[in-house]
Parts: C-alpha cells; structure tokens; sequence
C-alpha cells in the first residue's frame, strides 16, 4: 500500500504545467487561502470599507446618493489639506457608470457623497496636483476638456487643453497623451499644467511615429518620465527647457502591453503584456510570474494598483470550481503579488471594478470598489469561502488504475472543511473534516488522484494523508 502525505502546501501556483506534473503539494488553482506555514489556511482579509472607518454610521446606503451607480465606476483618493484650517480634508471621489462625478468628505462626522455637478461624456482619469499652493484635482477625458478642481469652489474648465487619455505630473509639466494623436507626447507649460498654448516658453509635443505602436501610460520615476506604448518603452529626461529634453528608446515587447497593469511599485515597474507579467526597474525589463501561464495576460480588462508593498490585480476568470455565483462578474478575481517576497495570492467573491491605494491621515488601506460598495482590508475573520486544487498524482504508475482506501489529516480554527478527491476523469467525492485529528475511510479509483480543499473564515488545515 502506497501512501501521500502533503505537509507542506507550497506557497505557489503553476497553471503552466500539465496536472499530472505539478504533483499534490503545488496548487492548479487556490483563492481566499494564504500558505501559512506550510499549512492552507483560509484567509480573505476584507470587509466593508464604511464598516471599518465609520462603523456607527448605520447602512450604506445612507452614505451612497441616491443618483449614483458604483458598478462600472471608477474611484479616486483625492488627499487635501485644507490650508486655512490646518486640518486634512482628503476625499474619495467616483465617476460612477453614468460619468457623473460624486465626492466624499472622508474626515467629516457623517459622511455622505455629493453630487459635484459635473459629467463627462466618455470616462475621466483624475490625478492630484498643487496648483499655486492648493491641493487640486485634475480631470482628464477623451472626448472632454481637462477639469481642475480646488476641492472647495465649483470645478473650472480648461478649454485650450487636449483632449486627453493619460497624464501625469513630472518636473512640474503635465505630460500627456491625446484621444485624435496617440503617437504624440503633448506637455504643458512648467509650473503651470492649465496652459497648453504651444511655444518654446511654454506648451510643446514631442512626436514619436515609429514602430514600438501607440502611447499607453505615463510614469515618472527616478527622476525621468517613462513612455509605455503597446510594444515597448520609451524614456523622456525632461530637466529644464524643451529645448534640453532627451528622448532615449528602451525596450521592445513581442507581446502588446496592456495599459490599465502598468504600475509603479517602489523600485520597479510592473505591467502585464499578451506574452506575459514584466518588471522593469528603469534600465532593464525582465520577465516574471512564468509559472502561473497566459492566466493574467489573457485580460486586456485588467486594472492594477500598488499598495503597501504589493501589486494588486483585478480581472475576470475561470476558476476550477462553481461554488461561487460569479460568472456575471465583471471581474471576479483579485490578484495580490508581494513585490520583495515573490509571494502571491487569489482572491475571490467581490466583483471588482476599480482599485485605489488610500493612503493618508487616518486611512491606510487598499480601496476596493465594486458594484454595490467599497472594501478594504481587515483583520477580522470573514465568511467568504476559499478553495484548494492539487494537481495529479499517479503514485509512481501511469498505467495502472489505483484505488484510496483512506484520507486522513489535521484541522484547526473551524467547524467542517471539504476535501474532494478527484481523478483524471474528472470524477469526485466530497469528505468532511472536522476540527482535531480526522480518520475516514473511502472508496475512491483513478489512475491519478488529486484532492480539492474548501472551507470559510480561518479554517485550517495543517496535513493531508492519501493512502
């Protein structure tokens, strides 16, 4: 009689080998179960952003206004100090489905989203910048002229502006990239980001038609602006007057980048391409996350974020099971990659449309939006399921059909947790474990046998044996 004992659940992933290959202790797939230990613990640490901050507030929906609509909405964290008063006056702001925009007051007693008046016709990118000493909100669209707004007064409009896609503040310009000229690099006047009027002194465009594709996303870093187009990477050093700009071309990529993963994380760039997850740390562009195959790279609807050391992506997928009702997600899968560790986690049962790092004051946290709140993380326990799939083992025999006669393993921190075995057929049962030390005897054959783990809050559990 042969036995398996799985005791340690490696902190890993590999959807790029075949099931028979990846073995038991390697997952094809696991979401809501961080890897503690060497033990799979059941672990999604979010909860009600409202809950969290404003707890004696009562339901959302005495915070949400009765106009807005989250789902398909984008979130901004507006941070603002209001200079006469000394005091913070940071704000969450949504575009909602419909491009209206709406802001919360976060350092009010009673919180509540107002309606700002203000709408676009195509959905707006937002970015904080100090305008002649007032922390302002910069609206960018398409097919809309450029909105500053003070946070306080009613927002003014930029009629000479671009109509524009991306931005970004470097070297006190705004650089960006426009809706009718996406081979062009548009920048304002110094000091001064309202002012278009193109002139050596003042407002100016770089172009750049060749081969590397369309302008995506604009980062400043390490003291020079870095250009993203669909195939490769671009650097402007910008110091000084037009006249001494520089323009130096960096990378090729084989696969077209997609623009909503480009992220600044710390020291590096991270960003999804079709052929793969890429860090690039300002000179040299290596590939990353081979293991887990095209699963992030088929999502060109993809949205990233950076926060506390982790680079957080949120997309739509297949998982191995149906235990949750999220085919109709927009996107039902948040990716969390430790940047210094390497380690990484899925999470899933929000459907997620926006992402914002809150970091500010009183606020530290990763901001979920999804269709019908806001999240954040927690330290409290929750009931969201979580799920474990090994790949398949053949006990040394490819050929001949094995039967389990026995499971056995370890259980901590809940009441029940299912171990399914399945074979190569597809074919499974579902065992209960329940907390302590659990024995069952079974009746299950295939010429591989893998095992699936389910359980809610922090459910635990420490060993497996397969005989």
């Amino acid at each position: 009689m042969k036995k398996k004992k799985i005791q340690d659940f490696r902190r890993s992933i590999n959807l790029k080998l075949n099931e028979n290959l990846v073995g038991l202790n390697a997952g094809k797939m696991a979401y809501n179960f961080a890897f503690s230990g060497g033990s799979l613990r059941g672990e999604c640490p979010f909860q009600a952003f409202f809950d969290r901050y404003f707890g004696s507030l009562g339901e959302f929906e005495q915070i949400l206004n009765p106009d807005m609509v989250l789902a398909g909405g984008v979130c901004v964290y507006y941070e603002k100090t209001d200079e006469n008063a000394g005091t913070r006056a940071d704000k969450l702001v949504v575009v909602d489905k419909n491009n209206k925009v709406f802001y919360l007051n976060l350092y009010d007693a009673e919180p509540k989203f107002i309606d700002l008046n203000l709408k676009f016709t195509s959905k707006p990118t937002a970015f904080c910048y100090n305008h002649y000493g007032d922390d302002c909100l910069v609206f960018c669209s398409k097919t809309d002229n450029m909105v500053v707004w003070d946070g306080v007064n009613l927002p003014e409009v930029v009629v000479d502006a671009p109509k524009i896609i991306s931005s970004v503040i470097h070297k006190e310009r705004c650089f960006a990239i426009v809706e009718n000229d996406p081979n062009t690099l548009w920048f304002s006047d110094d000091l001064d980001p309202t002012n278009w009027s193109v002139g050596l002194q003042d407002a100016g465009f770089i172009k750049m038609a060749d081969g590397r594709g369309r302008l995506l996303r604009l980062i400043s870093y390490g003291g020079y602006l870095y250009i993203f187009r669909e195939r490769g990477i671009s650097r402007l050093t910008a110091n000084g007057s037009q006249e001494d700009f520089y323009l130096t071309h960096l990378f090729v990529s084989s696969g077209r980048i997609l623009d909503d993963t480009i992220t600044l994380c710390g020291d590096r760039i991270i960003f999804v391409a079709t052929d793969g997850v890429y860090a690039f740390d300002g000179a040299s562009t290596i590939r990353i996350l081979e293991t887990l195959g095209d699963l992030l790279v088929k999502n060109s609807g993809a949205v990233a974020c950076f926060f506390n050391g982790k680079y957080y992506l949120t997309c739509k997928t297949d998982f191995f099971d149906t235990r949750y009702d999220d085919k109709n997600f927009y996107s039902n899968m948040l990716f969390a990659y430790d940047i210094s560790s390497g380690e990484y986690e899925f999470f899933r049962g929000l459907n997620v449309y926006d992402l914002a790092s809150v970091v500010g004051g009183e606020f530290n946290t990763l901001l979920i939006m999804t269709d019908e709140n806001f999240y954040c993380y927690t330290e409290t326990p929750n009931n969201f399921l979580a799920g474990f799939k090994s790949g398949l083992y053949n006990f040394d025999d490819s050929k001949r059909t094995k039967t389990v006669r026995k499971i056995s393993g370890f259980v901590k921190n809940t009441d029940t947790i299912d171990i399914v075995l399945y074979n190569e057929k597809g074919e499974e049962k579902t065992y209960k474990f329940k907390t302590g030390t659990n024995e069952i005897n079974v009746c299950f054959s295939g010429k591989a046998i893998g095992y699936k783990v389910f359980c809610k809050n922090s459910g635990e559990l420490v060993d497996l044996m397969i005989e």
